[in-house]
């Protein structure tokens, strides 16, 4: 009997643990920074969420950033990401793939997602080949300005 507890709790406790992340339409309101935007998210049929959007796993520099290229570097992050969110302009019918994560972000009010384009293209992923992002753990970021 106790193992087959046990044997029921470890399967639950996998089985969760690849269980994909909620992902629902949504359309692109505006982008706010190079990692943030705020979207209108379906998350049920006929029914809207204007949810603050933050792009999961990445950092982006800061747009008041501690130097000139940071601050540089954060408009060009910001572009990018626009250019993949919203290419026709924010607030027209592109529908992009939001796949939310279990939390909300370390500041709160806002989702941490990963995001699809309606090409399936992964704009977490994008940004960092562009080079305007890198991987982030949640920890301490380190400086976008050089040494």
């Amino acid at each position: 009997m106790r193992f087959a507890l046990l044997t029921l709790a470890l399967t639950a406790t996998l089985a969760s643990a690849v269980e994909p992340a909620p992902c629902y339409p949504a359309s692109v309101i505006a982008v706010h920074d190079g990692d943030t935007a705020t979207m209108l998210i379906e998350t049920f049929p006929d029914e809207l969420s204007r949810r603050g959007v933050r792009l999961s796993g990445i950092d982006t520099p800061e747009l008041r950033g501690q130097c000139a290229a940071e601050t540089a570097n954060a408009q060009r992050a910001r572009e990018t990401l626009r250019g993949l969110l919203c290419p026709a302009g924010c607030g027209v019918a592109a529908t992009v793939r939001v796949c939310l994560s279990s939390r909300h972000d370390k500041y709160g009010g806002r989702v941490d997602a990963r995001v699809f384009t309606p090409a399936g293209l992964d704009v977490n992923q994008e940004l960092i080949v562009a080079g305007v992002a890198r991987s982030y753990d949640g920890k301490r970021r380190g400086s976008w300005c050089a040494p």
